[in-house]
């Protein structure tokens, strides 16, 4: 009965290292992945409007108030 729980243990441990490798994989490319949106993200530029006018704008409204 001993020797079967042994190696019943022994199967769970084998089970759990795969698995956590498993995970590990994972969560490297998720880290990557991130990685790789916050650059994009960083690279994004703002958006600048140079808008001038000569015209009286007090003429024009945002509609009714």
């Amino acid at each position: 009965m001993a020797n079967q729980n042994a190696f019943y243990l022994a199967d769970k441990v084998i089970e759990l290292q795969e698995k956590v490798k498993e995970v590990q994989y994972e969560n490297k490319c998720l880290r990557n992945n991130l990685s790789e949106l916050q650059q994009k993200i960083n690279a994004i530029q703002p958006v600048v409007y140079n808008i001038s006018s000569k015209e009286n704008l007090s003429n024009y409204s945002l509609g009714d108030k």
